[in-house]
């Protein structure tokens, strides 16, 4: 399952704001800005994090396995 921090950092690299993750994902924003500031995954229903998943691996986002970070794919 994919962290906050991981969240955060996906959504900086490729420059959307948290509205826009918020409305692309069909999440709150005040779920991502949650999720994003949780230390804790399980604060955040997994279908949420799923979602916001979705979209950012949809804009060239690899997250990685191990939950420590995440980078752009080789073929963005």
């Amino acid at each position: 399952m994919v962290t906050g921090k991981q969240i955060r950092a996906a959504r900086y690299l490729v420059a959307l704001s948290v509205e826009q993750l918020a409305h692309a994902s069909g999440v709150a924003a005040a779920t991502v800005r949650a999720a994003e500031e949780s230390a804790v995954a399980a604060e955040t229903p997994t279908a949420d994090l799923e979602a916001m998943q979705r979209v950012l691996e949809a804009q060239g986002v690899e997250f990685m396995d191990d939950g420590t970070g995440v980078r752009l794919s080789c073929g963005r």
